[in-house]
């Protein structure tokens, strides 16, 4: 009963250590999280492929691991300069936005006919959020080297995680065996049983997350080209992403939209569009 007692003392010390390493060691451990989540997720259709084509792992992994890294470095390629596009139009949009708001705001009847002093308030307000935003974006830009070098280093990082990728797919088996040999031989049946129905749940969560931010990021920012908004491609991936949240990403996101396109287009059919 001790020697049990110690076993799983020493396991709860293995883990708590482990966890503290990559706490304190978070930007050395990060491409080896990023590999192991994308190997996680990638690991049961390499199996398939490896039923289905009866070919070795090895080539299967290659095969797709080609597939994953040619899709990420087109996708790379394509959005990136399109949503520095963007944001470079964003930033230079925002003192005619602010003036389309208060053009708005100046000759609204409904706005006019309300006490001075509230009408006051809403436009001092107004010019808070406005110049919060633009100390915001100034900021930006007066630190874009600082962003420079992140984005340097978040290209080398995923670069190494590439690279983990491939080996974590290629030895997934091997890596799932060590794991089983150091836990407690007496209940490995069923830790492997809890373990298998927690991965089938968890992946199927996980693939299901990914398809619909994929295909809602591609929904979006192609409706919202159609109706001609700007930034339709930065709002559409941001939308997409935070539909993961429920509730609260689609009001995010939603109001985001409303915002920019009353803006451009002030009270129009579309805004119903957006809605």
């Amino acid at each position: 009963m001790i020697i049990k007692a110690n076993n799983y003392l020493l396991y709860f010390l293995i883990t708590a250590i482990t966890l503290s390493l990559c706490y304190f060691l978070i930007n050395i451990a990060t491409p080896f999280l990023a590999a192991a989540v994308l190997a996680y997720i990638l690991n049961p259709l390499v199996e398939k492929l490896q039923i289905k084509l009866k070919l070795s792992r090895n080539s299967i992994v290659l095969m797709v691991f080609g597939i994953f890294l040619t899709t990420i470095t087109a996708a790379i390629l394509v959005l990136m300069p399109i949503i520095y596009k963007q944001i470079a139009l964003l930033v230079s949009n925002i003192p005619i936005y602010k003036e389309n708001i208060q053009n708005f705001i100046d000759s609204s009847n409904t706005i006019n006919n309300l006490d001075n002093i509230i009408n006051k308030n809403i436009k001092h307000m107004l010019n808070e959020i406005i110049n919060s935003w633009i100390l915001i974006l100034t900021h930006i830009l007066n630190h874009i080297w600082q962003y420079t070098i992140t984005t340097i280093h978040s290209i080398i990082t995923v670069g190494l995680s590439s690279i983990i990728l491939f080996y974590f797919l290629r030895d997934w088996k091997l890596i799932i065996n060590t794991i089983n040999s150091i836990l407690p031989q007496q209940g490995i049946a069923h830790i492997n049983k809890i373990a298998t129905n927690i991965n089938t749940s968890l992946l199927a969560y996980a693939q299901g997350q990914l398809n619909i931010c994929i295909i809602l990021s591609i929904f979006y920012s192609i409706s919202l080209l159609l109706i001609n908004l700007d930034f339709s491609l930065i709002i559409g991936l941001f939308s997409g992403i935070t539909i993961i949240i429920p509730i609260v990403g689609i009001i995010i996101s939603t109001s985001i939209a409303l915002i920019t396109c009353f803006a451009k287009f002030g009270l129009s059919l579309s805004l119903l569009y957006i809605l």
